[in-house]
This record gives C-alpha cells, sequence and structure tokens, in this order.
C-alpha cells in the first residue's frame, strides 16, 4: 500500500513539474482576429452591432487569461471596439497599424517576444498571418465570417499556426 501511494504521489509531482515546465516554455503567442460583426449603416466606419459587442465580450473572456501585452488594431471604430473590451480588463492600449506597412518591420519589433492581439479585416487579417508565417496559406475571409481567431506560436524564429473558432 506504501509503494502505491509513493508511486502516485511521485506521478502527481512528476505531472505538476511537467506543467510547470510547459507553462515556462519560452514562445511566443500572436493572436489575429478580424473585427466582430459591424452595424450596417451605409458608412465606411461603422461601429459593432449587438452581435458585434456580444463577440467582443466573448473574444476578452477568450483571451484575458492569455498575457497578452500588446493590443493592434487598424483605424476603424469596429476593429477598436473588438479590443475595447480586452484592453479595458487588461490595463492595455490599443495601438493603431497601418495593415499596408510590412508587421515584420513595424508590429514585430515593437512587441518583442511578447504575445499580442491584432485586429484586422476580412481581407487584411489573413494576410497578416500569411506575412508572418512566410508563405501563402490563408485567403480573404468571408464577409459573414467573423468567429475566426487565428494563433500563431512563435518557438526561436518560426511560427505553427492554428485556427480556432470563438
Amino acid at each position: 500500500m506504501f509503494l502505491f501511494l509513493s508511486a502516485s504521489c511521485s506521478e502527481k509531482s512528476s505531472k505538476k513539474t511537467q506543467e510547470k515546465a510547459y507553462k515556462e516554455t519560452s514562445y511566443q503567442t500572436i493572436y489575429l482576429v478580424r473585427h466582430a460583426e459591424k452595424m450596417i449603416d451605409g458608412t465606411r466606419d461603422p461601429d459593432l452591432s449587438s452581435d458585434g459587442l456580444m463577440r467582443a465580450d466573448k473574444l476578452s473572456l477568450l483571451l484575458q487569461g492569455e498575457d497578452i501585452k500588446y493590443i493592434y488594431s487598424t483605424d476603424y471604430k469596429r476593429t477598436k471596439n473588438t479590443g475595447k473590451i480586452l484592453a479595458q480588463k487588461l490595463g492595455v492600449e490599443i495601438r493603431i497599424y497601418n495593415p499596408s506597412d510590412d508587421p515584420l518591420t513595424t508590429i514585430l519589433p515593437a512587441i518583442g517576444n511578447a504575445n499580442a492581439l491584432i485586429i484586422g479585416h476580412s481581407n487584411t487579417t489573413p494576410k497578416l498571418v500569411n506575412k508572418l508565417l512566410g508563405k501563402e496559406k490563408y485567403t480573404s475571409l468571408d464577409e459573414r465570417e467573423y468567429n475566426k481567431m487565428f494563433i500563431l506560436r512563435k518557438s526561436e524564429n518560426t511560427f505553427t499556426d492554428s485556427v480556432q473558432t470563438f
């Protein structure tokens, strides 16, 4: 019986050590999303709809524990408001970026090895992901598609990617 308890405690201790080592693994995570649902008001700069506000809240709940130090948004109400709830929770300022600029020379040097959220548009977000990956993998999102989150993990100088719906 003592042997069983000893082995069980040892196994739990080993598992905790592995979990701690995993959390301390040095990698950076960059989350990229398209803005949440927008109002259809005929303007170039609409705000978020009620569905968009709910999705922005859901995004903040998903990412609030991910140690995000930087939030980047294009200079539109819908993109800024998609990240606003999370920014307020984290006490982080939303920084404006131009999607035409090269993220390898603008955003990446600014964030260093910190985790970040980048909010863009149906056409610019996949392009930005491709640029960071160094290959053409993703195409523009459908105009009705607001629930994809691209997750890029960088270890050393290589990004791996995954896509999550939310």
